[in-house]
């Protein structure tokens, strides 16, 4: 025999567990390393555009890098 509950527990234990955390806490983490940035055909080609650098700075802060693959892009406007 299935019980039911009054109300869903899932949202609760959700709403207690961020009621725990501070809203710097939230903001805490700062991004570092480097990322892949990828862009995803219709036929489901995965292809590398380029990457992302984060670098974490003194003042909490983090600046980032993007570098573009060129060779997986096409200029059609240019002869």
């Amino acid at each position: 025999m299935k019980t039911t509950r009054p109300f869903p527990m899932r949202p609760l234990a959700l709403l207690l567990a961020l009621s725990a955390v501070t809203p710097t806490q939230v903001f805490a983490w700062i991004p570092s390393g480097v990322q892949t940035v990828t862009a995803h055909t219709q036929d489901k080609q995965a292809i590398v555009i380029g990457t992302v650098d984060f670098r974490p700075q003194a003042d909490s802060t983090s600046i980032f890098v993007f570098t573009m693959n060129h060779a997986n892009f096409t200029d059609y406007f240019c002869p």
